[in-house]
């Protein structure tokens, strides 16, 4: 009776069908438990592959396939660390690290290479074995990284020349200050504008019914200056003004 697919496994079958999912992949902190069964069946073990073969009624050839594919582009990818590469955690044992780092390189071994990108991921995986394959080499890796993540740390701004932050009400009421404040010289503006049109008073010498002065007309220009009939004398003292 055939039994479920490992969730490693079946997620590996998925990528090789939806390699988009690569990105979302990479994400993920952390890998799939069944993680070394991934490794060894992409190491060509064949007593592994046999099992699962039986076990899911996958062909075999399709089971490697799809775990070379996952380590490829979830494992493989350039800005990773020594430890993703191997398919590991920072806690893991030295005996995962001989275990993974063996089957990997078996697979990207020169005599089983098949393309550039094959000899691409066996220089990523040596790099990554001989900083781990000891005890003393990954305790200098490990310094070397947490080193690197404190510097990175330093380099970020000082707290005090970082944006504060402004709440959403804070901005709301700046932005109904803003507006109440253009409604407010919006109205005067219309005062103003409605005061300069009001006609003069009907009761004043010029009244609405009194034709405007011409301003050639001297006699009419005094008449409407000085609130009385126009004469001559008057509009010989304003001209001599």
């Amino acid at each position: 009776m055939r039994s479920a697919v490992p969730r490693g496994l079946f997620t590996a079958l998925e990528l090789l069908r939806k390699p988009s999912m690569a990105d979302v992949l990479r994400q993920q902190a952390s890998l799939p438990e069944d993680i070394g069964t991934i490794i060894r069946v992409a190491g060509g073990c064949e007593e592994t592959i046999f099992r699962l073969s039986q076990q899911t009624g996958k062909p075999r050839r399709l089971l490697v396939k799809a775990a070379r594919f996952y380590l490829e582009q979830v494992l493989f990818y350039s800005e990773t660390d020594n430890y993703r590469i191997l398919g590991l955690s920072s806690d893991a044992s030295q005996q995962e690290v001989r275990e993974h780092g063996r089957w990997i390189l078996r697979w990207l071994h020169p005599d089983n290479q098949q393309s550039d990108w094959d000899a691409a991921f066996a220089s990523r995986v040596a790099t990554a074995w001989n900083a781990l394959k000891t005890p003393a080499r990954r305790e200098a890796y490990d310094r070397t990284v947490a080193g690197q993540r404190a510097r990175a740390f330093r380099k970020r701004p000082p707290v005090h020349l970082a944006q504060p932050l402004i709440s959403l009400p804070e901005r709301k009421r700046k932005r109904t200050f803003g507006a109440s404040r253009t409604v407010r010289i919006t109205a005067a503006s219309m005062v103003f504008l409605g005061a300069l049109l009001v006609p003069f008073d009907r009761e004043s010498p010029h009244s609405a019914d009194t034709p405007l002065a011409s301003c050639s007309d001297p006699l009419s220009v005094a008449a409407l200056i000085c609130g009385e009939p126009a004469t001559a004398s008057t509009a010989s003292a304003l001209s001599n003004d």
